[in-house]
């Protein structure tokens, strides 16, 4: 009984010592992001002298407003979606289908998963550029449909395997389609996995700078938030403090879209099969 409540109290310390080290430079960001560049030098660890929001209104203004806040949720929204479902009907076809075609499609998008994005990423963006996708909203999107996918695949296909295939059993006998048992059988009982795959998803592609700083860099109208944070950083710019503000601007739809979710979060992790 005293080893489980002292294990229990080490994970417990442990698990508050990872959080605090994720915690802790957020909250000095925000701490620092309302003092005047003077106070930030001076001492990076000491409360403001009075809450300084001129750091805001200049990200704000350097950011270009709403424009790259927009075209962030754009193209989000639009990635999530074609991830989602794709994926989906790809795990399910590829769970069911007990033949060595289907595992070998399965392990290829399981390599997939092992190939860094680095060592592809010259030729996609010549490919993109000769369909002429470059500098268009459906050039990443499609982009991010192909990279996320792999991943997305492998967390789905597990957990279908684990749904009992007597629920599509009986679905058939009353009478539906592939396309209905899928869409109305399976899929509501893949909440738990989507849901997180939507808060995985939508956190990288929101703080993604590489792939749309090689696609749609060019067209400013187009620049999502971390495109245009950029310009705050450099090597004769050194106004960290306003740098900082832009960084919470940025974060803070991530953290709410995260709180928001982080319930599905737990119940896709714990998910491994299905009460009736």
């Amino acid at each position: 009984m005293v080893k489980n409540r002292l294990s229990s109290l080490l994970v417990e310390a442990v698990a508050v010592l990872i959080c605090l080290l994720f915690v802790i430079p957020f909250v000095f960001a925000v701490i620092n992001s309302f003092k005047t560049y003077p106070e930030m030098m001076e001492s990076f660890i000491r409360l403001p002298n009075r809450l300084n929001f001129e750091n805001y209104v200049k990200a704000w203004t350097v950011m270009k407003g709403l424009r790259p806040f927009i075209n962030s949720i754009i193209i989000t929204v639009f990635s999530i979606i074609g991830i989602v479902l794709f994926s989906s009907m790809a795990a399910y076809k590829l769970s069911r289908t007990k033949d060595r075609k289907s595992w070998v499609i399965y392990l290829i998008f399981v390599f997939a998963l092992v190939v860094p994005f680095h060592c592809y990423m010259i030729p996609l963006v010549k490919l993109t550029a000769s369909l002429k996708l470059t500098k268009s909203y459906i050039g990443i999107v499609l982009i991010y449909w192909g990279i996320c996918m792999p991943y997305a695949i492998f967390l789905q296909h597990g957990f279908v395997k684990s749904i009992p295939y007597d629920i599509e059993e009986s679905a058939v006998i009353d009478g539906c389609t592939p396309f209905k048992t899928f869409f109305f059988i399976v899929f509501p009982l893949m909440k738990p996995i989507v849901s997180t795959l939507i808060v995985i998803d939508v956190i990288m592609i929101w703080n993604d700078f590489l792939l749309p700083m090689l696609i749609i860099f060019m067209d400013r109208s187009l620049r999502t938030v971390p495109l245009v944070q950029y310009n705050l950083y450099g090597e004769y710019n050194n106004e960290w403090n306003t740098a900082l503000a832009a960084m919470v601007l940025a974060v803070v739809p991530c953290v709410i879209f995260f709180i928001f979710m982080q319930k599905y979060i737990v119940r896709g992790i714990t998910s491994g099969s299905v009460k009736g």
